[in-house]
């Protein structure tokens, strides 16, 4: 029988203590198994979350050196978790003046444009914040924003777009009807002249000029029209044969232009005159860009589908079947700083003699009103590609 020795003499213990002193430490034993249990199973939610979740999380010392990665930091930049560890600083996925902020006991959120693995660059919102329970770390979480900063320029262009006709509209007409009376005014004077007159030909050159000066108003008014403009299914293969002849006529010399056809073009739903002037318009834009050294326009007409998870397409390409039209040259390209522009209205590149800033605009707003996209890559020296997208007919 256990004993136990005290300052008074020996105590003897009887079983019933002992069976309450073991149901106690067993009770205890139990409470940490369920408590060690609950513990592996929040571990293994976590780190479930961490591995399938589409954000990238980073930890860092106070100094921003990496010591934790999250091992889904491939849904952003393409690298694996080794290859982010392999940095040691974050300052190689934020770059080096984004390293010296400094760091408050609140949460920052912070957009940057970052580079991923592949080259291309994309828009991450960048949470940076202290961890309480982890003296001097620091959280960094990356957030991919590229598709919400496509669809706020999407938006931003619509409200420009409609800026543009409402102050069109308040001067289009009444500018129109003076220049009526400038080019009918022409025409009598003309009449009036006697033959060889050494009016005639400064008086040509205001009807002339009255002339461009319509069809100036007329791109002016196809920003404010607020009916629906007629579509019925259109060939564009079939609108192709009567634009070669527009190549043939109008490509300048020391240009070469190609045209490709797919034989089994789709039709889609549009109209066929604005189809007409979104090729004119592009071509015309790449006879611009080549008309100092000469080079090569290709226009390509094509099929295209769309499947889920296809990448590199613009905002606005979503999955379906599209006809594609493509127009490329070897001109001299677009500046990176003009490129984010292009299709504002009114900005241009060229001489003030040498065009309005309309062009490529109103292709963007026939595009639009056809419910397609356009895109463009370019680099200076190296060309334009301009590519078009409308839905074929269901």
């Amino acid at each position: 029988m256990p004993a136990l020795l005290q300052a008074g003499g020996l105590k003897m213990s009887g079983p019933d203590q002992s069976g309450r002193e073991i149901k106690r430490l067993q009770a205890e034993i139990d409470s940490l198994k369920k408590h060690l249990a609950q513990a592996q199973e929040s571990e293994k939610l976590h780190r479930l979350i961490l591995a399938n979740i589409r954000d990238a999380v980073v930890l860092t010392d106070e100094d921003g050196n990496i010591t934790f990665v999250c091992p889904n930091t491939h849904f952003i930049f393409g690298y694996s978790d080794e290859e982010i560890r392999a940095y040691e600083h974050v300052s190689k996925l934020i770059g080096e003046d984004m390293v010296s902020f400094p760091i408050g006991s609140e949460e920052q959120n912070i957009e940057l444009e970052l580079d991923a693995k592949d080259g291309e660059k994309r828009w991450v919102l960048v949470g940076i914040k202290p961890v309480d329970i982890f003296e001097n770390k620091v959280l960094f979480t990356f957030h991919e924003i590229t598709e919400v900063k496509k669809l706020q320029k999407g938006l931003r262009q619509a409200e420009k777009l409609e800026a543009v006709g409402t102050a069109s509209a308040r001067i289009a007409h009444d500018f129109n009807n003076l220049l009526a009376i400038i080019s009918g005014s022409s025409e009598l004077a003309l009449e009036e002249l006697p033959e060889r007159s050494s009016l005639q030909e400064t008086i040509n050159d205001i009807k002339t000029a009255a002339q461009k000066g319509r069809d100036v108003v007329d791109q002016l008014l196809s920003f404010t029209k607020k009916t629906v403009v007629p579509k019925e299914p259109t060939r564009i293969d079939k609108i192709a044969v009567d634009f070669e002849r527009f190549l043939r006529l109008s490509t300048p010399d020391g240009i070469e232009a190609r045209l490709y056809v797919a034989n089994d073009l789709a039709p889609v739903m549009a109209d066929p005159t604005q189809i007409t002037q979104i090729l004119m318009n592009l071509c015309q834009n790449s006879f611009h860009a080549m008309k100092d050294k000469g080079g090569v326009l290709t226009v390509s007409l094509s099929n295209l589908v769309v499947s889920d998870g296809t990448n590199s397409l613009p905002s606005g390409v979503g999955p379906g079947k599209y006809v594609k039209m493509s127009v490329q040259d070897t001109g001299c390209g677009i500046e990176p700083e003009a490129k984010d522009r292009i299709f504002d209205p009114y900005f241009t590149t060229k001489k003030a003699d040498e065009g309005t800033g309309l062009g490529l605009a109103i292709i963007y707003g026939i595009v639009k009103d056809h419910n397609g996209s356009i895109a463009v890559e370019s680099e200076p020296g190296k060309g334009s590609v301009f590519d078009v997208y409308i839905p074929q007919c269901a």
